[in-house]
């Protein structure tokens, strides 16, 4: 008999909520909110590039690095802007990776 698969996708408002709180509140924390196991949030957060223990860590997605900058309490994007927003910041980084991947 083979085993079922118990596993189940990440919505959109899942993978929000866990960047929302990532660095900000534990772990399990997280988990109980998204009613998932504490290691399907570290796993998924680990794929990601997100850290759970310190939100202003660089945003890392394949090559591509938006590093944090303390004095400005935000991501430096290419262009030399900065924004607070980690998810923003995800965002253009993962849009810079495919563009590098075309």
């Amino acid at each position: 008999m083979t085993p079922v698969n118990t596993r189940r996708a990440w919505t959109c408002a899942e993978n929000r909520r866990l960047f929302e709180l990532a660095g900000k509140v534990n772990g399990k924390t997280i988990a109980s909110e998204l009613n998932r196991s504490y290691y399907a949030i570290r796993n998924k957060a680990s794929r990601e590039g997100v850290s759970l223990t310190h939100a202003h860590d660089d945003i890392r997605v394949g090559g591509v690095v938006l590093p944090y900058i303390p004095e400005r309490r935000g991501w430096m994007k290419p262009d030399g802007t900065v924004t607070r927003n980690p998810l923003i910041a995800q965002r253009v980084a993962e849009e810079l990776n495919q563009r590098k991947g075309e």
